[in-house]
């Protein structure tokens, strides 16, 4: 994990500089500092996902509400995936493979692995971690038995976030105290789900603006072509000056 992401975190008030001296203490072999945050209840996963698409500037996924595409999964391997805790999960025909991963900071790993697997074109996602553990067992079988002391809640639904213009401060972490007013908190949650949907409309409408755009300049050389062509007959005597005006007609 980057360090400058857990200071951000830090400064975020995601949780303090005690709790994650704690939850380093605390490490096990082969866990990483996302699940152990989560393990031991310190940050909420869903949470800590969101901040880390903020800190990166990168979109976030649900993935358990995703149905993987095979043709995407196959460009990864069990190994490799649960290596750097990341799953293609779909092909784009505009931007390529998305993929879902859960550190950031190991972008650089993923993105040789995947170029070795003739991957050129991709976008990522940022994903809760035990979500996309969850996936990766589907996909790939499980790679342990999961303990049953471990306590992981499903995260509430995150569908794509990129920069939306909502402030996310009062919201983050979640107050314990008594005295916390639950139709806040309720408004809160609402308008997190609202600024969440809001991210994915824009990034589809995005999506279907680059595709209507290729697809109008496809239309358009075609048109120039045939117009061309009709000139062509037209010089030659193959076609006679009112057929060739009935053909320019047509086409606009």
């Amino acid at each position: 994990m980057d360090n400058n992401f857990l200071e951000y975190c830090i400064k975020q008030s995601l949780f303090t500089n005690e709790e994650l001296r704690n939850v380093i203490s605390h490490m096990t072999p082969g866990a990483s500092i996302y699940e152990m945050l989560t393990r031991m209840n310190v940050v909420d996963e869903t949470q800590l996902a969101v901040a880390a698409g903020e800190f990166y500037d990168c979109p976030v996924v649900d993935i358990l509400r995703v149905t993987p595409d095979p043709k995407a999964t196959l460009y990864g391997s069990a190994s490799e995936c649960r290596k750097y805790s990341f799953i293609p999960f779909a092909v784009d025909p505009v931007v390529g493979v998305l993929i879902a991963l859960v550190d950031y900071s190991q972008l650089g790993n993923i993105r040789t692995y995947l170029k070795s697997a003739h991957v050129e074109r991709m976008k990522f996602y940022i994903a809760p971690c035990s979500s996309l553990n969850q996936m990766l067992d589907n996909i790939y079988g499980q790679y342990s038995a999961p303990d049953p002391e471990v306590r992981r809640s499903r995260p509430q639904s995150i569908l794509r976030t990129q920069s939306v213009d909502f402030d996310f401060s009062g919201i983050r972490k979640t107050d314990s105290s008594p005295s916390m007013n639950a139709a806040q908190t309720s408004d809160a949650r609402r308008l997190q789900a609202m600024a969440f949907e809001l991210a994915a409309c824009r990034e589809e409408n995005s999506v279907l603006k680059q595709r209507i755009e290729q697809l109008s300049s496809a239309v358009e050389l075609e048109s120039c072509m045939i117009r061309e062509l009709a000139k062509v007959l037209k010089t030659t005597g193959a076609l006679d000056a009112s057929s060739f005006e009935r053909w320019i007609s047509a086409l606009r």
